[in-house]
């Protein structure tokens, strides 16, 4: 595959050896984790990662030059558009496949992989994070640079302040795929980066309830996902930096936006959140005297309500839900923790203001 991603001239089967590549290197992540010692040695990590970068460089040279050439061309008309809409998928295809095999080498190598990024990738990320006429490359060196602080560790600590001017300033991006890498990352860095990231806390937060806010009725899947990763982001940053947030505000405002149903992986992560903080007693999340609890109910109905739909829709091997099999025994053990500590008439007043079918989705649970 190495050798096909080197000397492929056809831009659709280099397409393919990119995807097989990345497809490649998630097994060997998946299979790391099951114990087994499987993937590329660090030793060939910069050679590998070096051959990734020069393929991906080229794809986006190609993107960038063609831009350009239709920017300028006067006879370029909606039928060239179509077939250059055609051209630059399989070209997108390519670059992502191989950002994406750089992701899978990062989760595997860890802070280990940190002096490959800087002597390799450094030079030729930093660019794309200021461009701007082809989105997704953007969107792309961001998702690289999310990678790099959630599996670094301290070692990427040094280029903290660099990363996060560029995550904050994407959140204003028009473009939903770099709002949603940018928001990924800002919520990564509050969890990841200490005291390094409280210097943009209160920007980030700001920007986030305004993207929150202004995308809420978007029926739009890549502005969802986007609003998806801003509301986990803004959990996180509450959690992992609640000295530099108004808890009372931002924890009431935060469970407003709940359920999520767009992007999954979040859902069922910002949903597990919610069940952990109620658990604990969060007083900003179950409110005074119990406050929020019906609303909290509401919450978890109308995500298995959700979930249930769209099970009934999707393929039998896809699994959509938004609350994971991993959480559903969380989920029962707090309905009945609440049913039995709570007192009787507070749990009645919540229960009562849930529809028919919220209290039969969560009876059923």
């Amino acid at each position: 595959m190495l050798k096909g991603l080197q000397e492929e001239e056809d831009l659709e089967c280099l397409g393919a050896f990119a995807e097989a590549m990345s497809a490649v290197l998630e097994v060997c992540k998946e299979s790391q984790e099951k114990g087994f010692q499987v993937g590329i040695p660090l030793e060939h990590v910069p050679r590998v990662v070096e051959i990734f970068k020069t393929v991906a460089s080229n794809s986006a040279q190609r993107l960038m030059i063609q831009h350009q050439e239709n920017q300028q061309d006067e006879d370029y008309d909606a039928e060239a558009a179509l077939q250059q809409t055609e051209n630059d998928e399989l070209e997108e295809g390519v670059f992502r496949s191989m950002v994406d095999s750089i992701g899978w080498i990062v989760k595997i190598q860890k802070e280990a992989f940190f002096p490959v990024f800087q002597a390799h990738l450094l030079a030729f990320v930093t660019p794309l994070l200021e461009q701007k006429t082809v989105p997704m490359l953007r969107g792309q060196a961001i998702c690289m640079i999310d990678d790099i602080i959630e599996h670094c560790g301290a070692a990427a600590q040094e280029l903290v302040p660099l990363f996060l001017n560029h995550l904050v300033q994407g959140l204003e991006d028009q473009s939903p795929s770099v709002i949603q890498a940018s928001a990924y990352g800002i919520g990564v860095s509050a969890e990841k980066c200490g005291a390094a990231f409280d210097p943009f806390c209160q920007n980030s937060l700001e920007k986030l309830v305004h993207l929150i806010t202004v995308s809420a009725n978007v029926d739009d899947d890549e502005v969802g996902a986007a609003r998806d990763n801003a509301i986990s982001a803004v959990a996180k940053i509450c959690l992992a930096r609640e000295g530099a947030v108004d808890a009372a505000k931002m924890w009431p405002m935060w469970l407003s936006w709940l359920p999520l149903r767009t992007d999954v992986l979040e859902a069922r992560d910002v949903h597990a959140r919610l069940i952990s903080l109620v658990s604990s007693g969060n007083a900003h999340v179950i409110g005074a005297d119990y406050a929020n609890l019906a609303q909290i109910l509401k919450v978890f109905a109308s995500a298995l309500l959700f979930d249930l739909a769209e099970a009934e829709d999707a393929a039998d091997d896809e699994d959509m839900s938004t609350i994971s099999e991993e959480s559903k025994p969380q989920l029962r053990e707090l309905l009945a923790k609440l049913q039995s500590q709570l007192p009787g008439p507070v749990v009645q007043g919540a229960w009562a203001k849930l529809s028919g079918d919220e209290q039969q989705a969560l009876s059923q649970l």
